[in-house]
């Protein structure tokens, strides 16, 4: 079949129609959070013309990147829609959209889902007095694709493996967490849009336990029989004087 193409009227030169289509809208979905650990910030870096003609952004010119926080329920809380510069790097603060989240396991978390333009550079940062770590978008689990994660236990450590449900019905994660030769299991229903904090320690208490000092190798492999999952795993260190960096495990 032949590529379709495009004229450009104005400079003579024919282009195939994926260079001259209008830019598609793209989702990115982040765990977030803002109590009592870390708080996050969203990080923007405008992306590249898509048309081979297009010129590059100069000043005045603006873009703007859609927000919608869901709650630890899969509620809607809050959107808002951001408009900055199109050749500047941006910082947002999300803790202001997160005041009506209500605790989780501890935790003020949420899902946010961040609509931009295709090419624009979507990042999320956790921190806090101490330290900050960058986060990419959590990895996708479906019934074709699973995904298994790394981990050590130890008396100073603590792993927290955070998940969204990035559909429209409610998913179950199932895991198996591989230490030695045992294997147990678990599994956690998450709702549309939600959000949910696993304490891995905690879940799997009686294989975790380690000696002062010593440290234990594990993994986990994670999967679902329905629907569209983001997983992260996210390690916390106990530092002096009680602070802790935290490390987003990929």
């Amino acid at each position: 079949m032949a590529e379709e193409q495009v004229e450009n009227n104005s400079s003579g030169v024919v282009l195939p129609a994926e260079f001259t289509a209008e830019p598609r809208s793209v989702a990115t979905h982040f765990w977030i959070s803002s109590y009592p650990f870390f708080e996050s910030t969203l990080i923007l870096l405008p992306g590249s013309p898509r048309t081979l003609d297009a010129p590059k952004p100069i000043d005045g010119q603006r873009m703007s990147v859609a927000l919608r926080v869901y709650d630890a329920d899969g509620a809607l809380v809050n959107d808002a829609q951001l408009e900055f510069p199109s050749n500047e790097l941006q910082f947002f603060e999300l803790e202001p959209l997160l005041g009506a989240c209500k605790l989780e396991s501890g935790m003020k978390h949420a899902h946010l889902v961040v609509e931009s333009e295709e090419g624009t550079g979507v990042y999320c940062r956790m921190h806090t007095r101490e330290s900050a770590a960058l986060l990419g978008e959590p990895i996708s689990v479906t019934p074709t694709q699973g995904t298994f994660f790394p981990l050590t236990f130890a008396s100073d450590r603590a792993n927290l493996l955070c998940l969204v449900n990035r559909g429209e019905s409610e998913a179950t994660l199932r895991c198996r967490l591989f230490v030695g030769k045992r294997s147990p299991e678990a599994s956690w229903a998450v709702p549309a849009f939600a959000s949910r904090v696993v304490n891995v320690e905690a879940e799997f208490r009686e294989y975790a336990l380690t000696e002062e000092g010593a440290q234990l190798q594990a993994y986990l492999r994670l999967g679902t029989k329905a629907g569209d999952l983001g997983v992260q795993l996210i390690e916390r260190t106990d530092g002096p004087k009680e602070a802790g960096f935290f490390t987003a495990v990929s």
